[in-house]
């Protein structure tokens, strides 16, 4: 048999996307018409939040998200040193010092006990990631913020579909902004883009001013109301163009249907995954779901693995595994170990032992919802014979 290959992470499109995606290209409109609003009120329904605004890219919404809770020079803002470089680099690009907090023990989540030794008095915000898809603590970081006046932000680029307290993802019941991603490997594919989500309704007009070059219409926003008129418009902040095409919001609404049955087959190829690993004494299987309170979207499915004690190099195992049309992937390298966060903020190798621990073991393996329990068998297999060889 010819073996597909399998990536890390994918995209599932048929041809009711594909559709969806063709009739607006015979449209009149292939920005800023009419399916906008649409994928962005049914986005709010998802979420079960009161306003929803989608953008270019997940970067873009969590730039979006800085600048509506008015990040500036001086501040400081929480960030975990496992995530990806957007999660702490929006802070950078409003003036404001990303501060990296170290992950729990043996996870890939921001430590709780770490982060709140790390607020001062110049702190103004947590920014926590929900990491492969599995909610963190957002209880304890919300009492946490709540008790020092602090805004949280979700980076939950990869965790749409998720549940947490028996809420979808989004409600922000414990933050002010939550972001999601719609990257081709994320649950949710819209080519590439992004959504800002939220119950207030100032960060909502903040963030909607800026993904539109910082150009109002509003004729009650208006600071020169008298001009008012249909071609009217004013530039009031610096913004950008953060904006989102119709074929992404076509594409984005169609997936948003399948987004359940995504999500299930996500968690079945992860269930298989367990089942068949959790006799391998040197994988480690941190992303478990903890049942009847956190659902796990399931974006990544990392491993730990002692590629020390076993004298494996994990760059050679990786190699051998794409060699087999096993695709893997390392998430992430910590931002503490990137070079422009050394040389702009004084991070060094060392810092941060848990996160740099678990950067040193981690690999993610496929899971996408185009697999079927036949190539989870199959990933299994070649990764023992591969670590016992």
């Amino acid at each position: 048999m010819t073996r597909r290959f399998l990536p890390y992470s994918r995209q599932y499109i048929d041809e009711a996307d594909i559709k969806a995606v063709e009739a607006v290209l015979r449209s009149d409109y292939v920005t800023q018409g009419p399916l906008l609003n649409q994928f962005e009120e049914a986005l709010a329904r998802s979420c079960q939040v009161q306003t929803a605004c989608v953008v270019a890219t997940g970067s873009a919404a969590l730039q979006a998200a800085c600048f509506a809770l008015d990040v500036k020079r001086g501040d400081e803002v929480l960030v975990p040193n496992n995530t990806f470089v957007a999660t702490a680099n929006c802070v950078v690009h409003c003036g404001g010092t990303p501060v990296l907090v170290d992950s729990a023990p043996g996870s890939f989540h921001m430590s709780v006990d770490d982060l709140e030794k790390k607020i001062s008095d110049r702190t103004v915000g947590i920014i926590p990631m929900h990491y492969g898809g599995m909610p963190a603590d957002m209880r304890r970081i919300s009492e946490i913020a709540r008790s020092r006046g602090l805004w949280i932000i979700e980076d939950a680029s990869h965790a749409i579909g998720a549940t947490y307290d028996g809420e979808p993802m989004g409600s922000c019941r414990y933050s002010d902004i939550t972001i999601f991603s719609f990257h081709p490997v994320k649950p949710l594919c819209a080519g590439e883009g992004g959504a800002i989500v939220t119950n207030r309704d100032d960060v909502y007009h903040k963030v909607r001013q800026f993904a539109n070059n910082g150009i109002t219409k509003d004729p009650g926003s208006l600071i020169y109301p008298d001009k008012a008129a249909p071609e009217y418009a004013e530039m009031q902040i610096l913004g950008f163009n953060f904006r989102i095409t119709e074929m992404q919001c076509a594409l984005g609404l169609s997936q948003l249907k399948k987004l359940p049955s995504f999500i299930n087959r996500r968690n079945a190829i992860a269930k298989k995954y367990y089942e068949l690993l959790s006799d391998y004494k040197e994988i480690e299987m941190p992303l478990l779901a903890v049942a009847g309170r956190r659902h796990c979207a399931y974006h990544l499915f990392p491993v730990l693995i002692d590629f020390a004690g076993l004298k494996k190099s994990r760059a050679t195992l990786m190699l051998k595994l794409r060699d087999k049309k096993i695709g893997t992937q390392v998430h992430y390298i910590p931002l503490s170990r990137q070079p422009y966060y050394q040389q702009t903020f004084g991070y060094r190798e060392g810092q941060f032992p848990n996160s740099e621990s678990v950067y040193e073991r981690a690999l993610s393996l496929p899971v996408s919802a185009m697999m079927d329990e036949d190539d989870v068998r199959y990933v299994c297999t070649v990764l023992h014979e591969l670590l016992k060889g």
